[in-house]
């Protein structure tokens, strides 16, 4: 992970504390929440402007969940132990499913001209929702939809709009929600540690060259 492990009370990932990271006190007053306590490493002031932010868990987890990958391995855990800094920071060395708009150009990433952002209304609010499994997207999202397997933190570094909201498998005990200015802040700090700068375009295997035919061989006359 980008960071090490911090002990109670550090500062964490961006320099947010991982002090009682979970908390029950949704302004709905039901399910629970995944907060941020949001304060700076000097401990004086919330890196985020407002309120401290909250990545709410949308239901409470299913009796049997299974995770799909070692990621949803790993954000499962770090929801169950209360750990904000391993989710964060699973998060941002993961590989999420970014669905497209449907007249985003097949083929194209976050950044590039001919791409198109796909959102959603969650509670009121404009979402980018990504997914870390083909499960997981199949979970919530009927039909066939175009995808962009995308870095987290690249993808983050290219978000579109603060106003802008970010949710990751909704309504799952992996599921996580942050507010734009959010995402713009985590997005500066991974920029200052080096997360995202190689290139995004995943490894894909060179077509086999079809090995030459047999020359036909004669007999002399």
């Amino acid at each position: 992970h980008p960071t090490g492990p911090t002990e109670a009370g550090h500062a964490g990932v961006g320099g947010m504390r991982t002090d009682a990271p979970f908390s029950a006190d949704r302004a709905d007053g039901g399910g629970s929440s995944f907060g941020l306590t949001g304060t700076d490493r000097a401990g004086s002031e919330s890196m985020f402007a407002g309120d401290d932010p909250q990545l709410p868990v949308d239901e409470p987890p299913p009796v049997e969940f299974e995770p799909a990958n070692t990621v949803e391995e790993d954000l499962l855990s770090a929801a169950g132990s209360g750990s904000t800094d391993t989710f964060l920071s699973t998060l941002l060395l993961a590989r999420v499913l970014l669905p497209a708009a449907p007249d985003s150009v097949r083929g194209s990433r976050p950044g590039d001209p001919g791409f198109v952002w796909r959102t959603g209304q969650l509670d009121g609010e404009t979402y980018v929702v990504v997914y870390t499994s083909a499960e997981r997207l199949a979970d919530h999202v009927e039909g066939d939809v175009d995808t962009v397997r995308v870095k987290f933190a690249q993808l983050i570094r290219r978000w579109p709009d603060e106003d802008w909201s970010f949710a990751v498998n909704p309504g799952t005990p992996v599921g996580a929600k942050l507010p734009g200015e959010q995402i713009v802040a985590l997005a500066n700090w991974a920029a200052e540690v080096g997360l995202g700068d190689d290139l995004e375009v995943d490894q894909v295997e060179a077509p086999a060259e079809a090995e030459p035919a047999a020359r036909p061989r004669y007999a002399p006359a």
